[in-house]
């Protein structure tokens, strides 16, 4: 498996694997536009798929934020969302702040890499994902 940093790694055929378990699966389009404005990691096995997706919005300096961490359905429970995670969080080396919201079930997964319980306010708009 290799990392990739491109974003026009990632198909119409890969988007069909990932977001699951969203309220509503965000539109293809939807998800190429966000890559070009962040800073995204794809994870590709041997046959160019993409099995695994990160991003993080970030100044490259004192923010950044994960929005993304998704793992194929097929894939999940190999180690591959910990190794987008360490991925990003060395490509993000020297950031002030690295946040996330995640579900509370996730908090485990996410409490090795550093990242502590927080208060977080939200907002949602699931029409923007259509």
């Amino acid at each position: 498996m290799i990392v990739e940093s491109r974003p026009e790694c990632y198909r119409p055929s890969d988007h069909e694997e990932f977001f699951a378990g969203w309220p509503v699966k965000p539109a293809y389009e939807v998800v190429m536009k966000h890559f070009e404005a962040t800073h995204a990691l794809f994870l590709i096995n041997d046959g160019s798929e993409v099995v695994g997706i990160i991003s993080a919005l970030t100044d490259n300096v004192l923010f950044a934020f994960i929005a993304i961490l998704e793992v194929r359905q097929s894939e999940q429970g190999k180690g591959l969302g910990k190794l987008l995670m360490a991925e990003m969080l060395k490509s993000l080396e020297g950031t002030y702040a690295i946040d996330l919201v995640c579900d509370a079930k996730l908090e485990n997964f996410y409490q090795p890499f550093g990242f502590t319980k927080w208060t977080a306010m939200i907002q949602r708009n699931q029409d923007a994902l259509r």
